[in-house]
């Protein structure tokens, strides 16, 4: 007759901190089918702790008169980011003991503690599930979204001009037309999110050498900083660095979180390559003069936020004039954008910004097919 065995079940393990644990905390525990294992501290026994379902820590009642002593014993929340004040994260307070405590009262208040812990866990298994196929399917749209207004985007060129209405080039601008992302910004979000920003880059750059032949001046094309990282600027399939020198490449103030050594080192080798310089939306971060000058750009663009204020805000009217005589030591020409108003246009051109654009000056302009291309 052969016999059968059963595992018994794991015995909850108590971590007691601290070095004077009373005999009757310990033999309360014992009766309650507790294995004691003591602590120095909470923190190493939060580090020995790796069963969130079967081990507690316990310590003792702070603010409690050491006469009367009172013990807290911390259980699985449930959810390991959980933090209640007072406690530890992912244990909350389950009961407290003390020498009237019974044992079977103790052992029921720890299985309870598990048990609800066991069933909050299950249910969170299952919402994670679902909040991952959410996900999935919320990628796999954005993802169609994106490849419909990847394929069908225009470009448009808005003219910048000199103080008399001289031309001086057109900033490239993206013009989304389908694939439910209505606007430049919608769109470059999407593909931040979705990891393709060099994809977006490369179509854009093909797109701009197609059209350049039909444009006259120079080129302004926005450079996200992750291109910075990417060889498709130098790249001779996509065709703009055959016109490099007709090419500013405009760099936002904020380049990420790259270092800036590389920065100036990647846009050394653009310089190199022929392409120019250009900060854009100057004034709209928090590192201006700092970054003017480890960049030294060819061109300077003011933010629109500044031409916005210009005429009512006199300490946007001085930013400005000391933006503009810096450029002037340094070999920069100041661009001010957002330009809208014939107001606007005198006191921009008062504090000496070489360079107007903005829709007062013309608006972004899709070109018409070329025949070359339909044929």
């Amino acid at each position: 007759m052969h016999s059968t065995t059963t595992d018994a079940p794991r015995p909850f393990l108590a971590y007691i901190v601290g070095h004077d644990t009373p005999e009757w905390l310990e033999s309360l525990l014992g009766h309650a089918g507790l294995e004691v294992r003591p602590c120095r501290t909470a923190a190493e026994a939060l580090s020995r702790i790796e069963d969130e379902h079967s081990e507690l820590l316990i310590e003792r009642q702070r603010g409690r008169s050491s006469g009367f002593p009172s013990f807290v014993v911390y259980g699985p929340s449930g959810n390991p980011t959980t933090e209640v004040e007072g406690s530890y994260p992912g244990l909350i307070p389950i009961c407290s003991i003390t020498r009237a405590t019974e044992a079977a009262q103790l052992r029921a208040s720890v299985a309870h503690a598990v048990a609800w812990s066991r069933r909050r866990r299950a249910v969170d298994r299952a919402s994670d599930a679902r909040r991952r196929w959410r996900r999935q399917e919320r990628v796999q749209r954005d993802t169609r979204e994106f490849d419909l207004a990847l394929a069908d985007f225009q470009m448009a060129y808005q003219p910048i001009v000199d103080g008399q209405g001289r031309l001086l080039g057109h900033e490239a601008l993206m013009r989304p037309r389908t694939g439910g992302l209505t606007s430049p910004a919608a769109m470059l979000e999407r593909a931040e999110r979705l990891g393709r920003i060099p994809e977006l880059t490369r179509v854009i750059l093909r797109k701009v050498a197609l059209d350049a032949h039909r444009l006259a001046g120079l080129l302004f094309v926005n450079l996200h900083f992750m291109d910075l990282m990417e060889d498709h600027l130098v790249d001779p399939r996509l065709g703009l660095v055959h016109i490099a020198h007709r090419v500013i490449l405009e760099v936002t103030e904020t380049t990420g979180d790259m270092d800036p050594a590389l920065v100036k080192a990647r846009l050394g080798a653009l310089r190199h390559a022929g392409y120019r310089l250009a900060i854009d939306d100057l004034g709209a971060g928090g590192s201006t003069l700092a970054r003017l000058n480890h960049m030294r750009p060819e061109i300077v663009k003011l933010d629109k936020t500044l031409t916005r204020s210009i005429q009512s805000s006199a300490s946007a009217q001085h930013l400005v004039r000391a933006i503009v005589r810096y450029c002037e030591q340094v070999g920069s020409s100041v661009v001010a954008e957002g330009v809208e108003t014939p107001a606007e246009q005198r006191v921009l051109t008062e504090l000496g910004c070489r360079y107007l654009q903005g829709y007062l000056l013309g608006e972004p302009a899709s070109l018409l097919p070329d025949v070359r291309e339909v044929g």
